[in-house]
């Protein structure tokens, strides 16, 4: 216990620890760009898993969360367990939530997306051997999303088949 106080108190005092996540705000006043990545949760169960997507997704500077079903939001059932898991990158880590994963598909490949499942099928393709990232006129990367699956069932096999 005085050993985590400690080193609490020592990461608080360091310039080189990021101590505090930024909310959405100062992500635009600092001009930090997101990559161009979203992460759809196709009714994942677990608030404590979707708040360890949050802390991913704001680790890895990705553009927005989409959280779908009964998957627990902020916003919406369940925050409270989310926000104890995702800390403050719930505030930093722009979201929004469809009633269905296939309307939040749908919508993602309207906006330009480039919609992946990621699932282990007998379909499935070795991200290693294809061609996942796309790039526009002068480099910019298009957009693309990840669908990860409720945590026993997987992806729901129409959104595969989208």
């Amino acid at each position: 216990q005085i050993g985590h106080l400690i080193r609490r108190h020592r990461a608080d005092r360091s310039e080189k620890i990021r101590n505090r996540d930024a909310t959405i705000e100062m992500y635009n006043a600092k001009g930090i760009v997101r990559h161009p990545i979203s992460l759809v949760l196709d009714n994942v169960r677990s608030a404590f898993n979707v708040g360890g997507m949050f802390r991913a997704a704001d680790t890895a500077s990705a553009k927005e969360i989409v959280t779908c079903g009964f998957t627990p939001h902020p916003g919406g059932s369940g925050e409270d367990k989310v926000r104890k898991t995702a800390f403050s990158s719930i505030d930093s880590v722009p979201s929004r939530h469809f009633l269905s994963t296939s309307e939040a598909v749908f919508t993602l490949q309207k906006e330009g997306y480039k919609v992946l499942a990621m699932e282990t099928t007998s379909h499935a393709k070795n991200i290693y051997e294809e061609e996942l990232f796309a790039f526009e006129d002068g480099g910019k990367m298009k957009p693309i999303a990840l669908v990860l699956g409720h945590e026993v069932t997987g992806v729901d096999e129409k959104i595969i088949n989208m």
